[in-house]
């Protein structure tokens, strides 16, 4: 048991301030020592520990029971656990709700981190990177609970331009479907519909080009201001600067996406070509590490067919910032970057936390859990391409 002793007699001498000034030592224990309470604590502290524990239980019970709730359609927690704590009292279930919460967590890491180390040696374990980028959270609003996910900005910059053409437009495919279908993430390109005035700037650059072919970029940039053309004629005067402009939208109009690796291939087509590799024996290509990631994307895209309800991200409400602006995919093409440089500094700039969020109930738990699960896939593959990438 904790408790305080009583002072004695001979510390209270020593605490004597008023003695004659030859008894003066330096012991200052007197200054530091413990209050004189006499009263025991441990029982105190429990006491107060109960009441908080049971005022939360009290406060946030629908909150515990749907997080126990998501944590059992996660296979998280058992059946027999959460009967058990139900018959056990309301203590068993604030305890399961905390380490629901934390089985949460580390399931979905779970699955991230076992798709990247798919078929990689790393040397270690990637569970500390593999889901460090989102964070979960439970707020409480006006109509309920609340589900969040937020993530931090991150660039996976793959460089794929040097691949075989058919080996690049796969793994270009099995992207756009992490994107498209699991739902996480924004291809580079695609951030061109988000950055104010490019768009045109590219026809206004395309128009000009078409009526002066001839003419180098600093040449055409004084025609352009000779002519008044939009909206060049409302960004200044400063011929250097328009060359340069001028330089970058010649490089996104010739180095399109498009015009490197066409449409994108659907699942079926990669799946197909991924069989003929291995058919036609082509051991250069086959053996190539970015196939590990594109057979893994093909074995989770056929399991992901064969669930009842594929698509669960209409369980996510997007807030004032998308959460997949926060993970920006690029190919390798050179204008990529700036484009991620700008929006990364638009959302420093706003404040804002790339998020998504959900009405958190026994209700919604079961879409949840699959969305969650979509989340940690995609994260996982993207992860693993990050390192054939590193590696490579």
């Amino acid at each position: 048991m904790l408790s305080i002793p009583h002072a004695t007699e001979n510390s209270q001498g020593h605490c004597d301030c008023y003695s004659r000034s030859g008894a003066i030592t330096h012991d200052l224990s007197c200054v530091f020592s413990q209050p004189v309470i006499g009263v025991p604590l441990d029982n105190l502290l429990d006491k107060l520990r109960y009441e908080r524990d049971k005022a939360e239980f009290e406060q946030d019970r629908p909150m515990m029971a749907s997080v126990i709730l998501l944590g059992h359609a996660l296979s998280c927690v058992s059946e027999v656990e959460m009967d058990e704590c139900v018959a056990s009292g309301w203590e068993a279930v604030l305890k399961l709700y905390r380490e629901s919460k934390n089985r949460i967590v580390i399931h979905l890491a779970g699955i991230a981190a076992n798709i990247a180390e798919t078929g990689i040696n790393t040397g270690e374990s990637m569970m500390n990177d593999s889901y460090a980028t989102i964070a979960m959270d439970i707020i409480k609003n006006e109509s309920g609970y609340v589900l969040l996910l937020e993530g931090y900005l991150h660039y996976s910059n793959f460089d794929i331009l040097p691949l075989d053409r058919q080996l690049g437009r796969a793994v270009y495919g099995c992207l756009m479907w992490i994107i498209r279908s699991l739902g996480f993430g924004i291809m580079a390109n695609d951030l061109i519909d988000f950055s104010y005035c490019l768009e045109d700037e590219q026809d206004g650059y395309q128009n000009c080009r078409y009526a002066q072919p001839e003419l180098s970029n600093a040449e055409l940039v004084q025609w352009a201001l000779e002519k008044d053309i939009f909206p060049f004629n409302e960004m200044g005067d400063d011929a250097n600067y328009l060359a340069e402009r001028f330089g970058y939208l010649e490089s996104l109009n010739n180095n399109s996406i498009e015009n490197t690796f066409g449409n994108a291939l659907e699942m079926e087509e990669i799946r197909a070509w991924v069989i003929r590799c291995r058919l036609e024996s082509r051991d250069t290509l086959y053996s190539n590490p970015w196939l590990k990631f594109i057979r893994r994307t093909v074995t989770i895209w056929k399991a992901w067919q064969n669930q009842d309800n594929p698509d669960n991200r209409q369980v996510f409400e997007i807030g004032d910032c998308n959460l997949d602006m926060g993970h920006v995919i690029g190919l390798g093409f050179d204008w990529e970057e700036d484009l991620v440089e700008d929006l990364f500094q638009d959302i420093g700039q706003s404040g804002e936390t790339p998020g998504v969020f959900a009405d958190l109930s026994p209700n919604t738990v079961d879409g949840i859990a699959k969305a969650l699960t979509d989340t940690a896939k995609a994260k996982g593959l993207i992860r693993l391409a990050e390192i054939i990438s590193l590696q490579h």
